[in-house]
């Protein structure tokens, strides 16, 4: 396969888009090419410029647990993941690699050891039936080094998949750019998403979305697909936030019925307590 990333975004997203390469459509490439696309033009970059459409800035002092994966201490953080134990963060499968080597939770900034709690990741556990070509069970958890001091770890999704109701507005964070090819965003991001029926979501995608998937989005220009790979998608319960998806992949950014997909948390359970008994489970 030969592609070329030259002047235009990826439309399929690792939850990251770049300029669209010229290349097959995205039809025609399984996650794993696309990931290994993304991977070369990383190599090739100080750092990737991840992009929330119609996002805004999270303040400062709320969703502590919100989580960057980086390779430097103080580098860019080029993946997202939720803090759901003291020393436990979730994230993507899909992120894993030689690079995950520090999160940095609580952190607002996008680089730099000025802010958050930035933490040596001690070992790592990918999902055992991760399957890398169609993303399916895309979960990794981390163990961090030490526990982070202060900042209440998000309460995960049910098994009953209660806070996952069709037409629930849910919310995606990260780092990235405000708008397609403009300047990169140094804070954090979030965008408001609805969740889809996984049946409907399969037609408009023209694949197929497992049990260890969900959809959310599909509003035109307003998409979470250029978040940081493995980051949370929350919904509201109360006053808490409730960890229902971690993001994953898409086919197209900000499509008009083309929903972004996430790893569904509530089918994990199983795999999340055999290594983190504490993770609070609503």
């Amino acid at each position: 396969m030969s592609c070329s990333l030259e002047d235009g975004t990826l439309g399929f997203h690792f939850a990251i888009r770049f300029p669209e390469p010229k290349c097959q459509s995205p039809s025609d490439l399984t996650p794993a090419q696309y990931r290994d696309i993304i991977n070369a033009h990383n190599n090739q970059t100080s750092g990737i410029k991840p992009l929330i459409l119609g996002g805004q800035e999270v303040p400062r002092g709320t969703r502590l647990y919100l989580g960057g994966l980086r390779e430097k201490r103080g580098g860019k953080t080029f993946c997202g993941s939720s803090l759901i134990a003291p020393d436990w963060v979730l994230t993507a499968a899909h992120c894993d690699g030689g690079d995950v080597n520090f999160v940095a939770v609580g952190a607002h900034l996008v680089s730099g050891t000025r802010d958050g709690q930035i933490i040596e990741v001690a070992e790592r556990f990918p999902h055992p039936k991760y399957n890398q070509n169609t993303n399916n069970n895309d979960f990794l958890l981390l163990r961090l080094a030490q526990p982070v001091q202060g900042i209440e770890p998000v309460a995960l999704a049910a098994s009953d998949q209660s806070s996952e109701a069709v037409g629930t507005v849910a919310t995606a964070m990260g780092w990235g750019l405000t708008s397609d090819g403009g300047v990169q965003s140094n804070v954090r991001l979030s965008v408001d998403v609805k969740i889809w029926e996984s049946k409907r979501c399969g037609t408009n995608l023209k694949t197929s979305i497992t049990k260890a998937m969900m959809c959310a989005g599909g509003e035109e220009n307003k998409d979470s697909c250029q978040n940081d790979s493995g980051g949370p998608l929350v919904v509201k319960q109360g006053k808490s936030d409730v960890l229902v998806g971690v993001v994953s992949w898409g086919n197209g950014c900000g499509v008009l019925n083309m929903p972004g997909v996430y790893a569904r948390v509530s089918s994990a359970r199983n795999f999340i307590d055999q290594y983190v008994p504490k993770a609070r489970w609503l």
